[in-house]
């Protein structure tokens, strides 16, 4: 399942947002915690599967409810300020 999140593919991260949200959201506190090598990394799962979950949710608010009711707030801190960030 994990490797589902690092194939960056939105259509199977959608489906296992949809499936299985409580799975989802263990994987994503493995890979935010100490999953990755790098933070580059870590960005590109972070900024993939917030893309994914945004089609599936159509808004902003609507996704960030719907990571804030699903992860625990270190995760969802670190999902955020990936999804966010510019450089």
């Amino acid at each position: 399942m994990e490797g589902v999140l690092r194939s960056l593919d939105k259509s199977s991260i959608k489906d296992l947002i949809e499936k299985s949200p409580a799975k989802t959201a263990k994987l994503l506190h493995m890979i935010n915690l100490a999953g990755v090598d790098s933070v580059v990394e870590r960005r590109s799962l972070n900024t993939a599967f917030m893309e994914s979950l945004l089609e599936l949710e159509h808004t902003r608010p609507a996704t960030h409810l719907w990571l804030k009711q699903n992860v625990d707030y270190e995760i969802c801190d670190a999902v955020l300020s990936d999804w966010n960030y510019t450089g």
